[in-house]
């Protein structure tokens, strides 16, 4: 993901691009804290062995010192052979907020910088306060935002559905991956889990994702080998988006390509395959 923002064309109208610059830091920082925890946690493990070989160096007062580090260090084993679910769980809430945030800010800039898309036929279900005709612009398209989530029911569906069915209001919407679209399901059901039942997987967590193995009353913890994935697709899908407006604009993609995902943006989805056989 690290050479994404340097790839994003200077000549995006501002608004547009803070929505991905935004986006995209928020996204890489997390990927670069999730991998420093994973590594930092190992090193803090062996600290304590590293003390008692400069023990006969230390001074007698060092030795709280020693007690400490074999405290630590126990607290970091016990989470690193987890598999770091806390760090992994955390991580995940805040990923899937970031894009959220990314789907409805991109939203409002579209409308701000091209308002003809209000005359599209899926702004007709959208109906607005007439004390909003003072306010300003950016307001405006706010409102219309929460009123077309609601038109939409884009808070109640699922997987990409949710962010598919806004984008599409502003002309935004198209195929998106096999891959990244299970990642993006999948992290919004482990993300109901742990915002609204802390963790605990319930029937319908069960029933949406059979294939994650996880029984009703377990607690969804994810290990490096289910939570990067996870990871790596929102990332993923967050260049998809991008992609689709580059399209609009007649722009070359952004061809970034996360661990587990490449090729994936460069060969069709199998939904799509279907459709055209």
């Amino acid at each position: 993901m690290s050479d994404a923002a340097s790839e994003l064309p200077t000549n995006a109208p501002v608004l547009i691009r803070q929505t991905f610059d935004t986006w995209l830091e928020y996204s890489e920082q997390t990927e670069i804290l999730v991998h420093v925890t994973h590594e930092g946690f190992m090193r803090v493990q062996r600290i304590p062995e590293i003390l008692k070989i400069l023990h006969g160096a230390l001074e007698d007062s060092d030795v709280e010192s020693i007690a400490h580090a074999e405290r630590t260090s126990a607290l970091s084993k016990k989470e690193s052979e987890a598999g770091f679910p806390t760090l992994h769980a955390h991580s995940l809430l805040g990923l899937w907020g970031a894009l959220e945030c990314f789907v409805e800010d991109l939203f409002v800039a579209m409308l701000e910088v091209d308002p003809s898309h209000l005359s599209g036929a899926a702004f007709s279900k959208v109906k607005l306060p007439v004390a909003l005709l003072g306010a300003s612009e950016h307001d405006r398209c706010r409102a219309i935002l929460n009123e077309a989530t609601r038109a939409t029911d884009a808070d109640l569906a699922v997987g990409v559905s949710k962010f598919e069915r806004l984008l599409r209001m502003v002309g935004l919407s198209g195929e998106v991956p096999d891959a990244i679209k299970s990642a993006v399901f999948q992290s919004q059901q482990i993300r109901n889990v742990w915002a609204h039942r802390g963790g605990v997987a319930d029937e319908r967590f069960v029933g949406r994702c059979p294939s994650l193995g996880y029984n009703v009353g377990e607690k969804v913890n994810m290990g490096a080998a289910r939570f990067l994935p996870l990871m790596h697709g929102l990332h993923m899908y967050g260049i998809v988006i991008f992609n689709r407006y580059q399209a609009t604009r007649g722009r070359d993609p952004l061809l970034v390509e996360c661990v587990g995902y490449e090729g994936v943006l460069t060969r069709p989805s199998e939904g799509a395959a279907e459709r055209r056989s």
